[in-house]
């Protein structure tokens, strides 16, 4: 009973105040930093926490809590004891966040990618995934169950589906702290072939969140990909995980993304899709639309040929 009381008292309050000051200092939003912190001071030492009797438990009412009062789901607070070899091994454990990657009937191309992993892990297995993709007719790239990860990997796939010159402006990311930006452009090389002049086609889904948005809005606007599936979650805030006492942590969204070409970003609103279709049917309508996009290519392939035969043909005729 001793280390239940001590965690309803000393642990969370501790962990309550460290809170607070962090998100003063980073939170991307002073104003919303100041509201959130308000209704901490108000509930840190009420019946509202009091209650809770597990670290999970606290961590899942004040994520509730925090995200209600922001509207900003990634701000969340999370308890972990696992070490970063811990971490490491799981996202090794998930191919780094690489699904599926194969061909389908008709040489169309098919990526599930349900992660971002940062390229210094994962460079040489995204551009495995590239060349493998080469010589598809189309690609299809599935981020239905994709929440998010490492800006770098978003560029350095983006990359893929633009010339090498010249180099195009993919996002602005802010930090109030820092009163810095940073920019990100397609880079001017990536190992293998680059994946030009080619039809691609997105999924995403409402449990499309955060760097898969990101993809998948560049690609949007910069007329690049056609957006098949539903209206994603809306989280555009890069983050940044802070630790707190006792194995708690905390992801405060501390920077704003700011599309060159929309002067905003997805933000609460969610990438909205070209082609509007439940999550479930998405794959079906976009390989159909591929499929579709290859017949008329060789419909069109088939009518030159019969063009030049005919030519062929007259000019033999006339020896």
């Amino acid at each position: 009973m001793e280390q239940r009381s001590e965690f309803n008292s000393n642990r969370r309050i501790k962990v309550l105040d460290e809170l607070i000051q962090l998100l003063i200092q980073h939170y991307v939003c002073a104003h919303k930093a100041k509201k959130i912190v308000n209704h901490l001071t108000t509930y840190r030492d009420t019946d509202h926490y009091q209650q809770l009797t597990t670290a999970n438990q606290f961590c899942t009412q004040l994520t509730h809590d925090l995200q209600e009062w922001s509207q900003d789901l990634h701000l969340k607070v999370f308890y972990s004891s696992k070490n970063d070899g811990d971490k490491k091994r799981r996202i090794q454990e998930t191919n780094y966040g690489f699904y599926e990657v194969k061909l389908l009937a008709g040489n169309i191309g098919y990526m599930d990618i349900r992660s971002f992993s940062d390229p210094e892990h994962a460079g040489d297995l995204a551009c495995s995934a590239m060349h493998f993709l080469t010589h598809t007719e189309a690609l299809i790239i599935d981020l239905r169950h994709h929440t998010g990860g490492h800006p770098a990997m978003v560029q350095l796939l983006c990359s893929y589906f633009f010339p090498s010159f010249p180099i195009l402006h993919l996002n602005d990311q802010y930090f109030r702290s820092q009163k810095q930006v940073e920019s990100y452009w397609t880079l001017p090389y990536v190992p293998g072939k680059r994946y030009l002049k080619k039809p691609v086609y997105v999924l995403i889904s409402k449990e499309t969140f955060s760097g898969a948005e990101e993809f998948a809005y560049n690609l949007k606007h910069l007329n690049r990909a056609t957006l098949v599936g539903e209206t994603t979650k809306g989280g555009a805030h890069p983050c940044k995980i802070h630790k707190l006492s006792d194995s708690f942590n905390v992801l405060i969204p501390h920077g704003e993304s700011i599309n060159p070409i929309t002067k905003t970003n997805w933000e609460g609103t969610g990438v909205t899709p070209h082609i509007k279709t439940p999550s479930e049917r998405a794959f079906d309508t976009a390989y159909q639309l591929a499929v579709k996009h290859l017949q008329q290519h060789l419909e069109h392939f088939s009518n030159h040929l019969q063009t030049e035969l005919k030519q062929i043909s007259l000019g033999k005729s006339s020896l």
